[in-house]
């Protein structure tokens, strides 16, 4: 999945799998076999990946089946209601879940006393 995801935002945004190669660190050979499902990058490089396309790395870590450290940590953390969360708002129009997490922003920033 990670490697046809990196693929179509690839090509989007009209870049030689060449100039991707040079821009990450890695060989025109190693983004073919991320692309064709040959290969599984670390997580950095996949954060490097996700950097040279101007893509926020979570797009990229959750197509490879990862999570990044912080979300992995919170989810030990709180993982019933997390995941009750996550539940609810599958689904949902991303305004409403942008609403959601400036909600929960502005929890954090005042908490109660």
């Amino acid at each position: 999945m990670l490697g046809e995801v990196v693929r179509q935002v690839r090509l989007d945004r009209g870049v030689s799998g060449s100039e991707f190669a040079k821009a990450v660190g890695i060989s025109p050979s190693y983004v073919c076999k991320i692309e064709n499902q040959g290969a599984v990058p670390t997580e950095k490089i996949i954060v490097k990946m996700a950097a040279a396309l101007g893509v926020a790395p979570e797009r990229f870590l959750t197509a490879a089946g990862k999570l990044p450290k912080d979300v992995m940590h919170a989810l030990q953390l709180q993982p019933e209601a997390l995941c009750k969360l996550i539940r609810a708002l599958s689904g949902a129009p991303a305004e409403r879940v942008n609403h959601v997490v400036d909600y929960a922003k502005s929890l954090n920033r005042n908490p109660s006393p």
